[in-house]
Formats: structure tokens, C-alpha cells, sequence
């Protein structure tokens, strides 16, 4: 369409139907109300559905959804929603997404931390479970959650099989937490045990 100089016109912009209908719905709320008829409760999202516990009828809301999610609450939420509805497999894509998307966000290494314990405890994949806890540690070397990030990385190498990285990156816990909370697991799973 050709649009005059001084001509305005509306032109639609990409948006699912849903958001269209909403719209609707928006106004036909608004059009009730002016008529003194209640307005009708809008219908809960799966935001609202995770806040409120109610993680599976979050996780079909969450399923119905369009667009991709981008915005690092709504990635961890949706991995919450995956983990905590039974479905462990399906928070590895939120929780990975927000790791690339929101690198330097202070959040980013709960994302990394919590794909590793997926990996780990859920899917049975300790390699990528190191990989996880190893991005958690590069993300915050001195945050809070180095320590058990460093550790978990251990047990997870250990667990893949790879003794020798394991047994390295024991080293380095008990160099930099020698009185670490989990020094014993980590001497365990690092084969540094004292005899």
C-alpha cells in the first residue's frame, strides 16, 4: 500500500491471533463496563499459574505459547515450570537460552548452575553436567555459587568417567576452598582421597 505525504493510515503489525483476540476481548470488556455489565476475569497465565504452584497447568499454557521466550525471568520461570511439572528434559532449552541471551546478567549463573543439576540428577548426562557447572563458574568466579559449582563439577566429571579431569579440578577446589563445605565429596570424587 502507498501511503500520501499527511495520509495516516493503520497498518497491522505481526502479532499471533491471540493477541488479536485479546484485543478484542479487551474491548468488548471495556464496551460491558461502560454498560454497567461485570467485566470478565481475565484468564490466568502460565506466569500467574507457576506463581500460584500450579505447575502443570503452567506447563500446558506454557506449551500453547507462540513466540519464543527471550526475557531472563520468564526463561527461568519456564524451566522452573518444566523441572517442577515432570518434564526435566524440556528445562534444558529455557535454561540454556538464558545462559546465551543474558550472559552478563547477575542471574545467569543460577541458569548454568540449575542445567547442571538437570543434567546431572534429571537426564543422566554428567558431561554436559560438567559443561553446566563449568559455565556457572566462568560466569561468576567469585560469586556464591563458585564453590558448589566447582564442586558439582567434579562429582560430574567423575561420574562421566573423565578421572582425570575430575582429579584436576579437585586440585583447584581444595586450593581455593580447603575448608570448603564439600571438601570430602570433592577428595571422593576427585580420587584425592588421603589414605
Amino acid at each position: 500500500q502507498v501511503v500520501s505525504a499527511g495520509e495516516t493510515r493503520a497498518f497491522p503489525i505481526a502479532a499471533p491471533d491471540r493477541a488479536a483476540a485479546a484485543a478484542a476481548d479487551s474491548a468488548a470488556d471495556v464496551a460491558a463496563g461502560d454498560r454497567g455489565e461485570p467485566l470478565a476475569a481475565p484468564a490466568p497465565s502460565w506466569r500467574d499459574d507457576a506463581t500460584r504452584g500450579d505447575y502443570a497447568a503452567a506447563w500446558a499454557a506454557l506449551g500453547a505459547l507462540r513466540a519464543p521466550l527471550d526475557g531472563m525471568e520468564d526463561l527461568l520461570l519456564a524451566g522452573d515450570v518444566a523441572r517442577l511439572s515432570g518434564h526435566a528434559g524440556a528445562a534444558v532449552a529455557p535454561l540454556t537460552r538464558a545462559v546465551a541471551l543474558h550472559p552478563d546478567d547477575p542471574r545467569a549463573p543460577l541458569a548454568a548452575f540449575t542445567l547442571g543439576r538437570v543434567h546431572l540428577e534429571d537426564l543422566g548426562a554428567p558431561r554436559d553436567a560438567a559443561l553446566a557447572f563449568a559455565r556457572a563458574r566462568t560466569l561468576a568466579p567469585d560469586g556464591p555459587l563458585a564453590e558448589d559449582a566447582l564442586a558439582r563439577e567434579v562429582e560430574a566429571w567423575s561420574r562421566a568417567g573423565e578421572t582425570e579431569t575430575a582429579r584436576a579440578r579437585a586440585a583447584t577446589y581444595i586450593q581455593r576452598y580447603p575448608q570448603g563445605r564439600r571438601v570430602h565429596a570433592v577428595r571422593r570424587f576427585g580420587g584425592l582421597e588421603r589414605p
